[in-house]
């Protein structure tokens, strides 16, 4: 009787370090996109978006207006009704020049009715000659768009 050899034939190593390139392939841009530093610009849309998501959320699952209001001047914001009075700062990076654009003295607007639909002025912001507008859908949602105005 034989003694069996201990140990890992090639065949069984080259299919593991297949399986760990796969996963490491796939695991890879997610960790250097987090890594890397995003644009300002992107980073303030992204949260005008998502302000104006959660006002909509909450006018459909309180079943109650809100209205959400932005100073383009200050970047100061409140939202009210359906039970919500809040008031924050837009984050906006005003190190890199970013402003939000509105007609001079006017604040922006959305209102969103009870089933979610939305009649809002549209948030523009400005960084140099980049653009990104926010955008409250009347169906359909919030959507951010880029423009290169330069």
């Amino acid at each position: 009787m034989m003694a069996r050899a201990r140990g890992f034939t090639l065949l069984e190593l080259i299919v593991v370090i297949a399986i760990v390139g796969v996963l490491a392939a796939g695991v890879a841009p997610a960790m250097l996109r987090d890594a890397l530093p995003r644009d300002p610009l992107a980073v303030a849309a992204d949260s005008v978006a998502l302000l104006m998501d959660r006002a909509r959320r909450a006018a459909v699952e309180r079943a109650a207006p809100v209205r959400l209001v932005i100073d383009p001047a200050t970047g100061r914001w409140w939202a009210r009704g359906a039970g919500i009075d809040t008031t924050g700062v837009l984050a906006l990076d005003r190190g890199v020049g970013i402003v939000v654009e509105g007609p001079a003295g006017a604040r922006l607007q959305a209102r969103f009715d009870p089933r979610g639909v939305a009649t809002a002025d549209r948030v523009v912001l400005r960084a140099g000659g980049r653009l990104r507008a926010v955008t409250a859908e009347r169906w359909t949602g919030v959507s951010v768009g880029a423009n290169d105005a330069r």
